[in-house]
């Protein structure tokens, strides 16, 4: 029988397992799942708990044996703490189930460790209560690689910006895959009122340590030293499309190419600007008698490389937790916020009713399991256990209230000059196409041409150019209002727009149609090119008609689902171009797809000869793709933006 060692710290009021009640239900579980037959002599090996308190390591002992599981181990001691010769010790564990204390106050001047250490204790003061830090850092430290966890902490530590709080974000960055996140109400402790996080994690498979390697990454990246063929060069990529900036533009910062005036006029790097003239290291830099007495274009020199110094530091750290996530994705449950709510949603309540304390139970597993079988599928603890397997769950009824998958760099604030590594649950879905065709990403279907370079080095020709002001509400070409413009022939030849191109707007103020939409070149004739604002796509699989193409990703755009967008800076919207590029694509037969461009086209024509209102139109587009079953889209529907 193949089993897993397992560690459970489950504590009240202390830290250490406390009464035993992960341990038994731990034990419950396996013997379901490994089909034990009710022999539990396997608990010798596989089950420990750790307690501080002699009276609940007792407690804990004698639940053990009123549940069959007498031999499991009961450890006196601290959490914190190794204990080699009773087998507990670093990197020994498969699965760690933990609730460890929070806010445990002055607790470092009764800490005494003499088998184990911690880096972030220091950060914690004298008087600091962030205990609960120290036992993430804990989890890093007795988990194998792969080994996995469930671990119950306050909300804060998803976002609290003290120094232990952003170091246990780091660490668990570092060392873990997060696959899932349950966010959890005031109701759910009883008394308590704190909202809690559960934290479903794995840890990464080591060696080679992924941390490391990352860093070979972003220092190769940095020197310049990126070849094509290595990941070094997807996660650039990656990165530079999720903070929305032109590749050229983010090669000649690394380059330290830019002047301060030429930084300040991008709308990324302005931000570094501000902050570093404003810091304490830039003031002081700006007094010294060595500074003064340089020439005006010496002190330029200085004040630009310590600036290069301060805002590379900041972009390799971002650099360096993007490449930890960006391949990744978490489930996220989100408890309601009403307290009636909750109840449901939990399946108990508690009562301070004299003579009728505590939890109250209402419905068995509340909305978040199948009390009557674990396997269940289609419930929220059947979509954590998915997310293990790196499955994307699908969602029905009003499980999909409660649920979404988020792509985990998209949990990570990239955009700003500090970096917190705060984790936010509050953020786009993934979609998941469910059409009954096989699907192709988005990226195996086209190329991305950017924008348009205007140029400054004749000879100069007069270009036709596309703006997102062309674009109508139903994703056509508007050409009435068409600028002209001169641009650098030799930046126009690389961009020029052919027949069969489809047109994205990919940035875009508030105030111009939303970001996401799509529009279809077909004209054969004319020098034709799109404003740096948009990008072009041009298909590049034959099994993909570009027509067809055009009216899928207007289809996810008009139902809502362009799912990739970011805020930008300067008021601008940014479309994520690599999720973007992830876009689920149902190849259907060649036939069928034309089927679909006659008949828009036919609905485009009554649309236009018509009084046909703009929603009429939307709803005839979507029924005929509902009709021939191309597109199904599951996951968490949102609402189709505003413009």
């Amino acid at each position: 029988m193949a089993l897993l060692r397992c560690i459970i710290l489950d504590t009240a009021t202390d830290y250490a397992c406390g009464a035993g009640h992960f341990l038994t239900e731990a034990i419950e579980a396996i013997n379901f799942f490994a089909h034990t037959d009710g022999d539990n002599s396997w608990v010798r090996d596989y089950i420990y708990g750790i307690e501080k308190d002699y009276r609940l390591a007792r407690v804990a002992k004698i639940s053990l044996f009123m549940n069959g599981a007498s031999e499991g181990n009961i450890i006196f001691g601290d959490g914190l703490e190794n204990a080699s010769d009773k087998g507990v010790e670093n990197g020994a564990f498969d699965i760690l189930v933990a609730n460890p204390p929070y806010s445990v106050k002055d607790f470092k001047q009764h800490l005494q460790l003499k088998n184990n250490s911690f880096v972030l204790l220091d950060r914690i003061g004298l008087n600091g209560g962030e205990i609960e830090t120290l036992f993430v850092e804990r989890i890093a430290q007795l988990l194998k690689p792969r080994g996995i966890a469930g671990v119950i902490l306050p909300s804060s530590i998803l976002s609290n910006d003290s120094a232990s709080y952003i170091g246990a974000r780091e660490l668990i960055l570092q060392n873990f895959y997060i696959r899932a996140i349950a966010a959890f109400g005031s109701k759910t402790f009883g008394a308590t009122g704190t909202n809690t996080v559960v934290m479903f994690l794995e840890k990464f498979n080591e060696p080679p340590k992924r941390l490391d390697l990352s860093s070979d990454s972003v220092d190769a990246i940095f020197s310049g030293d990126v070849t094509v063929d290595w990941t070094d060069r997807e996660i650039l990529d990656a990165y530079i499309a999720q903070i929305g900036i032109d590749a050229e533009a983010y090669a000649i910062f690394l380059k330290k190419e830019y002047s301060i005036e030429e930084l300040s006029a991008n709308s990324y790097f302005k931000m570094y600007v501000g902050a570093f003239a404003d810091s304490s290291d830039a003031k002081k830099l700006m007094k010294t008698k060595t500074y003064i007495s340089k020439s005006a274009d010496e002190q330029d020199a200085v004040y630009i490389e310590k600036f290069y110094v301060y805002a590379h530091n900041i972009e390799k750290e971002k650099l360096l937790y993007f490449s930890l996530v960006y391949r990744q994705t978490t489930v996220v449950i989100t408890a309601p916020a009403d307290n009636k709510a909750q109840k449901e949603f939990l399946g108990y309540d508690w009562s301070n009713r004299k003579g009728n304390e505590g939890i109250q139970i209402i419905t068995p597993g509340g909305k978040m399991y199948d009390d009557s079988n674990r396997k269940a599928e289609g419930t929220l603890a059947s979509a954590i256990r998915s997310s293990f397997n790196n499955d994307t769950p699908t969602f029905e009824g009003e499980q999909a209230d409660y649920v979404k998958v988020i792509r985990t760099k998209d949990m990570l604030d990239f955009s700003r000059n500090v970096f917190n590594k705060s984790i936010q649950l509050n953020v786009n879905a993934v979609i998941k196409n469910t059409s009954k065709y096989e699907a192709l990403k988005l990226s195996n279907c086209v190329n991305v041409i950017g924008g348009l370079w205007t140029g400054k080095k004749p000879p100069f020709i007069k270009v036709k150019v596309i703006r997102n002001t062309n674009f109508t509400m139903s994703g056509h070409m508007n050409l009435e209002n068409v600028a002209e413009i001169d641009v650098e022939e030799s930046a126009f030849l690389t961009r020029k727009l052919e027949k069969g191109d489809i047109i994205l707007e990919k940035s875009g103020g508030s105030q111009t149609q939303a970001v996401g939409q799509v529009v279809y070149f077909d004209i054969s004739s004319g020098l034709y090119s799109f404003s740096n604002f948009t990008a072009c796509l041009r298909v590049i699989n034959s099994a993909v008609r570009p027509q067809y193409l055009y009216r899928v990703l207007n289809e996810y755009y008009q139902r809502g689902k362009t799912f990739a967008y970011q805020n930008g800076m300067g008021g601008l919207k940014n479309l994520d171009m690599n999720r973007y590029m992830d876009i689920p694509i149902p190849i259907s037969p060649l036939s069928i797809q034309q089927q679909i461009v006659d008949e828009c086209e036919k609905v485009d024509e009554e649309y236009n000869t018509t009084r046909m209102s703009i929603e009429s139109y939307r709803n005839k587009i979507e029924e005929l793709f509902n009709e021939l079953d191309v597109i199904s889209i599951g996951g968490v529907q949102t609402k189709p933006r505003k413009f």
